[in-house]
Formats: C-alpha cells, structure tokens, sequence
C-alpha cells in the first residue's frame, strides 16, 4: 500500500495523511494537498465579489434549504418526532416511552390540552409534552398541553406561586 502521493499543485510528495478523502479517485484521496486545495478554495470564493457569492447562495443553497423547511412543516409526524426528541434530551425518556406517554395520555384527556381543554382537531399543530423540569425519567412528565399553555406554564417558571399571584392578578385587574 502507497503511503505517500504526489500533489500536483505544489509538486510536493507528501504522505496521504495530507490529501482529503475523494471517494471518486481511485486511491481515494483529491490530487491536490490540504493546504493547495484551501489556497485554491480561497482563491476562487475572493475572486467573486460579496454580491456574487450573495446571488449564488440564494439561487443554489437558499431555495433548497426553504424547500426543505417547508416539506418539514407539512410533515405533522416530523414536527412531532422533533419535538419528542427535544423531550428526551431534556428528560432522559426513550423515544418510545414518549410515544407510550403520548398516546396513553392523549386517551386519558379525550384529546384535549390538560389546561384550556381545546381539542387537538382546532390546533395546527399537536399537543406539546409537558414535563418538570427539576425531575428526570418518566415520573417527570405530566400531561398534554397546548402550545399557547404550555408557554404561558414555562414563562411562569413552572412555579405555583407564580401561577397563584398571576391567576390572583388576572382576578383582580
């Protein structure tokens, strides 16, 4: 095995270790060394002015990306699933247990938010996990909510006090 390859911008022999990986080559590597082909990358990028490389993002990168957004926004079980995944970092739940959680409780509500009882068929999107966040595991989780309840609860700093004074506030005013 050839532990060393001829770069053919500099002229140099180095070892391979200073090629990037090409799966389209045959011995796997580019032809050009790390430091020749960062020169050439800089060269070409600063040849083209601020305003060039603008237009050629939003043509080739930007319309994929919004593209790619938008499919994600349809998609209510990728919404979902990201969601869920948020949930698990932060509680230390399986993704399964999650979906257990979910579908359990969704039963257990008849479909409604735990707090205002609008149903799930009158939102755009579905019920956000409610769980504390001084707990981990699944005793943490609590509930199915709204979005629009679930922020009012994590604005309010998952405090019952708080709760009481702004419920007491709204009673007064």
């Amino acid at each position: 095995m050839v532990d060393t390859k001829y770069c053919n911008c500099c002229g140099e022999t180095k070892p391979l270790s200073d090629f990037n990986k090409n799966k389209r080559s045959k011995d796997g590597h580019y032809y050009y060394c790390s430091k020749c082909a960062n020169k050439k990358s800089k060269k070409s990028y600063y040849k083209k002015s601020s305003e060039e490389r603008h237009q050629y993002y939003i043509k080739h990168k930007r319309g994929k990306q919004l593209e790619y957004q938008r499919e994600r926004r349809k998609d209510p079980l990728i919404r979902r699933k990201h969601n869920l995944q948020k949930i698990h970092q932060e509680t230390g739940c399986s993704y399964d247990e999650l979906i257990k959680f979910y579908n359990i409780q969704f039963k257990k509500q008849q479909g409604r938010c735990a707090l205002c009882g609008l149903h799930e068929s009158e939102l755009s999107k579905h019920f956000d996990i409610d769980h504390n966040h001084s707990k981990i595991g699944y005793k943490s989780l609590r509930g199915l909510l709204c979005s629009g309840c679930n922020l009012g609860i994590g604005n309010l700093r998952d405090d019952a006090e708080l709760c009481l004074r702004a419920y007491q506030y709204l009673r007064s005013h």
